[in-house]
């Protein structure tokens, strides 16, 4: 079972969201973003209205009010939002807040506070469907493209999903969602220097903050060394923008300040960051503080819309157990084509709860766009064997690549075999694996590793000989005080969700 060391290094690079959402939570000017790369043909817009006034019907109004919204005209499309409004059943969520936002209601901001939606493969289908039929009818329409593309990433269609992103990013080369987007996707995908060369060749890189702060997060992600983080320095100390809009970029030069191990200027940076702050800011923050103590994070901070990420791992540090799988689940649906939240929420969901039909679940959704990593791989072999399930965790563990099993993260994949070789009835084969696993931990200096492999060790043998499980625990409680103290509170959970079992 992977341990909570599997937080690897994070950088404030781009979210990736539905446009609409990008609104609410303040990522995208709506005043004027919206309004300039759309070039819609006015005859179409026309078409639309006229359409909409004959029929007084939610899918007319749903049309027009998205066209004339995209135009730059909303004004012109209020009666369709009223009319959105006041209908009772029908109208998509997507809808409602297109319709707050035409009449300029704060309700727009408040809607992203609400919790993003778990959606099937069907679901994500007529998603896809709905968003082709618009883009036929509007094809220069930047941000629908990326919102097809996200939608297909989700699927794990990523060859369907480039050729949106391409579009987009020629209707508008300047568009501050567009250039982020466009960022985490191909991040996603590993082409990290791509990623990071569209952001420091858009025009407005030195002026937007948000886009600065891209930049710099993804170049440090790339490899690379950012020429622009003495003007991200020079914007943090201009007071020319509101702290929302620094936010990020304060993050990422803190980041970055971590590195070089200046941890006095971190800490300033990150009280800057954490003045109005995006929720990837405030995760940002969790995982700094995780690594150099506590940054003296008002607890408030975690209020922040979306901080499922940060709460996440703030709920499993305190102890929280089933909040955490609840934030993870979250987190998961607000990134539903990242690795990390499906990692964290298989480990968590098996480790503190002993939920392996959730565990699977998280590590399945996040095969379907990892198909090769080796934590989801292993994490779902793991909760198949333990919910007795020997034949499939084998056919998922032999998936494996034989590089992850011989290298980087050889202990954990020795201990998770031989769980699968106790489970196949073949106890002496499980001894000698978990035995090699661990004497493989500790020779790496990975005592967490080891206390988990022997606790899991105890739970096989608690099912054939009680007192070599009696001695693995002991084992185990020997080296429990050379762990940290939120190591040490998970790994007695997991000791009592051990002898429980």
């Amino acid at each position: 079972m992977s341990t909570i060391l599997d937080d690897p290094k994070r950088r404030t690079v781009p979210r990736w969201r539905p446009w609409r959402d990008a609104v609410c939570l303040g990522d995208l000017d709506a005043a004027t973003e919206l309004r300039v790369p759309q070039d819609l043909d006015p005859r179409d817009l026309a078409r639309l209205e006229r359409a909409w006034e004959t029929n007084c019907a939610l899918p007319f109004a749903g049309d027009f009010a998205g066209a004339a919204f995209a135009s730059g005209k909303p004004e012109i499309a209020k009666d369709a939002a009223h009319f959105l409004l006041r209908s009772r059943s029908g109208v998509s969520r997507a809808a409602r807040d297109l319709a707050h936002l035409i009449l300029d209601e704060k309700a727009a901001s408040a809607s992203a506070l609400t919790d993003p939606p778990s959606l099937t493969r069907e679901e994500r289908g007529k998603r896809i469907h709905n968003l082709r039929r618009l883009l036929r009818q509007f094809l220069r329409h930047p941000l629908a493209h990326m919102d097809l593309a996200r939608e297909y990433v989700a699927l794990g269609q990523a060859n369907a999903a480039l050729k949106p992103v391409e579009i987009a990013l020629s209707l508008a080369p300047g568009s501050r969602f567009v250039l982020r987007s466009a960022a985490r996707f191909f991040l996603h995908f590993e082409d990290r220097e791509r990623a990071h060369d569209i952001l420091r060749r858009a025009g407005s890189v030195k002026r937007d903050p948000w886009l600065l702060a891209a930049e710099i997060a993804v170049a440090s992600a790339a490899g690379r060394t950012s020429s622009l983080v003495k003007t991200g320095r020079q914007i943090l100390v201009s007071q020319d923008f509101p702290p929302a809009h620094i936010s990020e970029l304060a993050s990422a030069i803190g980041t970055l300040e971590w590195e070089a191990g200046n941890r006095r200027v971190v800490r300033r940076l990150f009280r800057q960051a954490l003045q109005n702050p995006t929720e990837n800011t405030v995760a940002q923050a969790g995982w700094i503080s995780r690594r150099i103590g506590d940054l003296g994070l008002d607890p408030r901070v975690f209020d922040t819309p979306r901080s499922y990420e940060a709460r996440a791992w703030a709920d499993i540090v305190g102890g929280h157990w089933s909040e955490s799988l609840a934030a993870a689940e979250l987190w998961l649906r607000d990134e539903p084509f990242a690795k990390r939240p499906a990692v964290f929420g298989s480990w968590a969901a098996a480790v503190t709860l002993s939920d392996f039909e959730a565990a699977a679940r998280f590590a399945k959704h996040g095969l379907i766009t990892h198909p090769r990593e080796f934590f989801l791989l292993n994490n779902l072999a793991f909760s198949l064997a333990s919910l007795g399930q020997v034949n499939q965790a084998v056919q998922v563990f032999e998936t494996i690549d034989p590089a992850d099993a011989e290298f980087l993260h050889k202990p954990t994949y020795l201990a998770t075999k031989g769980l699968i070789k106790f489970r196949q009835g073949l106890p002496d084969e499980g001894r000698c694996l978990y035995r090699a696993g661990i004497a493989e931990a500790k020779s790496r200096k990975d005592t967490l590793l080891a206390v988990w492999a022997l606790l899991y060790f105890a739970r096989e043998e608690y099912r054939s000989d009680p007192v070599r499980a009696e001695e693995l625990t002991r084992e185990a409680l020997a080296d429990l005080q050379k762990l940290s103290k939120a190591e040490q509170l998970i790994s007695a959970r997991l000791l009592e969700q051990v002898v429980k079992r």
